[in-house]
């Protein structure tokens, strides 16, 4: 979408397609503030952006910032903003152009999710490995303890081999 916003944030010109991604008519849109729809968490660094432009400080700024639609719901997009001058550098207008990245994020939302899961999951296996390991190992080490004053205690022949067969076994 596109839009011409003033100094005060008003929605001077709008476009078919910002109308459609915010749910707005162009009248509604025209009647509202880019403030009022932005959500309250974006709308101080927008706001940071557009003050260091009327300034000088900057020419463009770039963001991704969420707007509220008509229905109440949250969009996510990525904003790109200049700001036009008359010949004698004072600031006119703000020229916006606005990208739906709301799938994109929900995406990122979703690798994250995963990720975290993910991470979960395998500190969950080592932890049940480690004890599984403890649990084994304690028990072994008796088997074997008495394998080796078992194969000591005087035995030979065939019951040798198969204590040395279970000591090999246990290892």
């Amino acid at each position: 979408g596109i839009a011409l916003v003033g100094l005060d944030g008003a929605f001077m010109q709008v476009n078919e397609a910002l109308c459609r991604m915010l749910g707005y008519t162009e009248e509604e849109l025209r009647e509202r503030t880019f403030q009022d729809i932005t959500h309250p968490e974006d709308l101080e660094s927008d706001l940071d952006y557009l003050h260091e432009c009327v300034e000088g400080m900057r020419t463009t700024y770039q963001m991704e910032k969420r707007y509220f639609r008509k229905d109440g719901s949250t969009i996510w997009v990525n904003l790109a903003v200049s700001i036009l001058r008359a010949e004698n550098n004072t600031p006119i207008y703000f020229i916006s152009q606005i990208q739906d990245i709301t799938a994109r994020k929900q995406a990122e939302e979703e690798l994250v999710t995963a990720r975290d899961e993910a991470k979960n999951a395998s500190a969950a296996k080592s932890a049940f490995l480690a004890s599984m390991s403890h649990e084994i190992r304690t028990p072994m080490t008796g088997v074997m303890g008495m394998l080796d004053m078992l194969a000591e205690s005087g035995v030979s022949g065939d019951q040798l081999e198969l204590i040395k067969t279970a000591r090999s076994s246990a290892e």
